[in-house]
């Protein structure tokens, strides 16, 4: 079974995208693509958690999945916990407080953006690539590390099953209560026309939730559908 069959996208509502121009200048940004071949989103950005907003997306995926990095990018930071009862988060049995587990950060160069970056995080990576440097200029599709979040695994951070956790902050490196990491038209529009993995497939059009992705894979459309839980 072709794993594109599972492909899932990300979206709000209809038209969300043009509402805000800093999420509108992302459909300049090139070389966009899916983090993961498979996605199967099972919590949206605008989701609450207790007091706060998620500010990310969770992607469910078994362990050992390749993670892509999703534009053109700079790597700003490689984490990779150790593989030891210290790199599991201690709510799980060990010492690490790291809530995001082994991850990587990037920052993506965005025209339109205040600081001129959009900036990307992925959390709970089971391996990191160790080609990664701090500083390094990446291409979209290069292989981040492989997916994780299995409870109480190395690098797991705080988790309760695999998934990979990801955050696209805007113009900001931060969380802030102003972040836009919290909008699903953020996702919504990154992952729109943007390319499957590192191959050649490109996502052209996305409809609302529970509908159907529209993929252009070589000369002609297939469709899928979207499923989220």
């Amino acid at each position: 079974m072709s794993s594109n069959q599972y492909i899932r996208a990300i979206v709000s509502k209809k038209g969300s995208a043009g509402y805000h121009p800093l999420i509108n200048s992302i459909k300049k940004i090139k070389n966009r693509h899916l983090p993961l071949k498979e996605m199967r989103i099972t919590a949206k950005a605008d989701q609450q958690r207790g007091k706060v907003q998620h500010g990310a997306i969770d992607v469910g995926i078994p362990v050992g999945r390749p993670v892509y990095a999703i534009a053109d990018a700079i790597v700003v930071k490689v984490k990779k916990l150790p593989n030891s009862k210290a790199g599991i988060y201690k709510k799980h049995g060990g010492t690490s407080e790291s809530l995001c587990g082994s991850s990587v950060s990037l920052k993506v160069p965005h025209i339109g953006s205040p600081s001129g970056y959009s900036y990307v995080v992925y959390c709970h990576l089971s391996d990191v690539n160790t080609k990664l440097k701090e500083g390094q200029k990446i291409k979209g599709g290069t292989i981040l590390g492989l997916s994780g979040g299995a409870k109480g695994a190395y690098g797991a951070g705080n988790t309760t099953g695999p998934h990979l956790h990801l955050s696209i902050r805007p113009g900001d490196s931060r969380f802030k209560s102003n972040s836009l990491s919290a909008e699903n038209a953020v996702y919504e529009t990154w992952f729109k026309d943007a390319r499957i993995g590192n191959s050649s497939g490109i996502v052209k059009k996305i409809s609302i939730w529970s509908g159907f992705a529209f993929v252009l894979a070589g000369t002609g459309y297939t469709l899928y559908k979207i499923i989220t839980t």
